[in-house]
């Protein structure tokens, strides 16, 4: 059996320790590569939750007035007595209902984004006649703006010359 000589030993674990040490800087450079890739996919993902929460209130509040419209025949600006339990106001969004009061045939809900990264959106439902009857429908639509912004440039409308479609306000677009 060979001896190997007094110190080699230590030549060994120097080389070793280099190769650890190089093994886990290229370990750190692969990690780096790695999240600078995943990283804006999972920004964009949290993104999307933040405005998922809005989409789904504003088409809650929107659901809600149409019930009470159908209920009491006329539309509410009170978060209370849509009895939805949602927060006028949450870390992302700021909520408003808007009516124009008892014979108005229409009513808004906005979701104003807090944050810079979020887009922000604008509903609107709207009480109509049938054609040839004393009955009332309601048509409701949701429009988000075409950009992350904290302010919208208006309220929908319906064209009822154009089959009772919600026509977005500008720089906002409808969601289907």
């Amino acid at each position: 059996m060979e001896e190997t000589p007094k110190g080699s030993n230590s030549i060994w674990w120097v080389w070793a320790l280099a190769g650890c040490g190089c093994l886990g800087l290229v370990g750190i450079i692969v990690i780096g590569i790695l999240a600078s890739i995943a990283l804006p996919s999972f920004l964009s993902q949290a993104t999307k939750a933040k405005q998922s929460e809005a989409k789904t209130y504003v088409k809650a509040i929107l659901r809600s007035q149409q019930a009470y419209y159908l209920e009491n025949n006329n539309f509410t600006d009170s978060f209370a007595q849509l009895k939805l339990g949602v927060a006028p106001e949450t870390p992302n969004y700021r909520y408003n209902v808007l009516s124009k009061g008892k014979n108005s045939n229409s009513a808004f809900v906005t979701a104003q984004s807090k944050q810079s990264e979020l887009k922000s959106y604008v509903g609107g439902v709207f009480a109509i006649k049938l054609s040839g009857s004393k009955d009332v429908t309601t048509i409701a639509g949701m429009c988000e703006t075409d950009v992350a912004s904290s302010t919208i440039s208006g309220m929908p409308t319906l064209d009822t010359k154009a089959g009772n479609q919600v026509i977005c306000p500008e720089g906002t677009h409808l969601l289907q």
